[in-house]
């Protein structure tokens, strides 16, 4: 029957004349021509059938799709530098995408909750910051093998400067000490004038030169001042003992009043902060980076921090002295203080609460296992270690 089909087929070709055009497709070659070029087909179509067009492996990046990374700016993790995104998270990240011939585009968010919620509805195909490993979090996430060991720490104001004296200046100038010692000074200094005009007058022995009679009686001026004696003599009899013994209660007092004032200057720079661990932050004003652990480990503790998108943000509020601390990962503090030597600002206490920093992705990613794959190996050979001291410097 399929024979019979077949043959009325070819009766229509020869019918119509297209005989020509359809020689091709018969079993009954008429040359050796025909039959080359009719074995050729037929073994293109059995190739087409048997052996469809490859596909990635799941287990596999396809090449061709960019993949899609989110990024929250945090130093020295995550930066912005002249030539794009620079980090350490970041070179970690791009040697990876470079071993596995992967295209990217980074995409950044403002918070770290954002990014990690991106995350979790497949906005992103993995997140790349510091990102601290919980519980929480792996319920919602994957997460790769842990290439970092940290923890939280506290950084609060050394001062508006980072030079002592600049410091010790401006806590004067600030207690209004500094006010007071220019009235000291123009006090000495009238004094000075007025003795040097009444010994011209009534001094027998008293220099000619004004410079040099200036000199005497600020000598004699500031002697008062800090011993409370003078060998100057005494001028209008008994109303010149009284005025005397009034000018050296004075210098008493005024010696006084600059020993106490930079005594008490001094002491109070020393407990300028007592924040020395968590448990001093309670009744505190902390600033934290908004979504981030800190801030969760803090309302944890019954406290109530006041979010920042970034540590600068942050930074300007603890020197405005809206916040009284700041609570954030320990590297990236120390990695702020390094770098900024003359923002006033300290870490105090030691690290707390012990964190993992690794990347995210969503539960069901392809790379999970390629990327720890990758870090494991990075960790083994040591390269990670070297990296870590490029921006951190190695421990001592």
């Amino acid at each position: 029957m399929e024979m019979a089909a077949w043959n009325s087929f070819r009766r229509k070709v020869i019918q119509y004349g297209w005989e020509d055009r359809w020689m091709i497709l018969s079993f009954s070659p008429r040359t050796e021509g025909h039959k080359w070029m009719l074995r050729v087909f037929w073994g293109v179509i059995c190739v087409l059938f048997f052996y469809p067009p490859a596909v990635p492996a799941s287990g596999n990046p396809s090449p061709y799709i960019p993949v899609k990374v989110g990024i929250y700016v945090s130093q020295p993790f995550v930066m912005h530098g002249e030539k794009g995104i620079n980090g350490l998270a970041a070179e970690l990240w791009e040697g990876f995408a470079e071993q596995q011939h992967i295209r990217f585009r980074y995409q950044e968010y403002p918070t770290v909750s954002a990014l990690l919620d991106a995350v979790h509805r497949g906005e992103v195909d993995v997140a790349v910051s510091n990102i601290t490993l919980t519980e929480e979090r792996a319920a919602r996430m994957a997460f790769t093998f842990p290439w970092y060991d940290s923890g939280l720490r506290i950084m609060v104001s050394g001062g508006k400067a980072g030079v002592p004296w600049r410091t010790f200046w401006s806590d004067m100038t600030d207690a209004g000490h500094i006010e007071v010692y220019l009235l000291i000074v123009a006090g000495i200094l009238v004094g000075t004038v007025l003795l040097t005009v009444l010994d011209r007058k009534l001094g027998d022995t008293f220099p000619a030169s004004w410079f040099d009679g200036l000199a005497e009686d600020f000598y004699h001026v500031m002697s008062i001042f800090t011993t409370g004696r003078t060998s100057h003599k005494l001028l209008f009899g008994s109303v010149g003992k009284i005025i005397a013994g009034i000018w050296m209660v004075c210098g008493v007092t005024v010696v006084a009043y600059i020993t106490s004032s930079i005594t008490s200057t001094m002491t109070a720079s020393n407990l300028q902060s007592v924040i020395r661990g968590p448990g001093d932050l309670r009744g505190e004003i902390t600033g934290v980076r908004a979504g981030s652990e800190a801030e969760k480990y803090l309302r944890r503790n019954g406290m109530e921090p006041l979010g920042f998108e970034h540590l600068n943000d942050a930074v300007v509020a603890l020197r405005s002295g809206k916040i009284q601390a700041i609570v954030a990962d320990a590297p990236t503090l120390e990695y702020f203080v390094k770098m900024n030597p003359m923002a006033g600002m300290k870490l105090t206490g030691n690290t707390f609460y012990p964190e993992k920093f690794g990347f995210a992705l969503p539960l069901d990613s392809q790379y999970t296992h390629l990327l720890s794959k990758w870090l494991i190996g990075l960790h083994e050979s040591g390269e990670l270690d070297r990296l870590k001291d490029t921006y951190f410097g190695r421990e001592t």
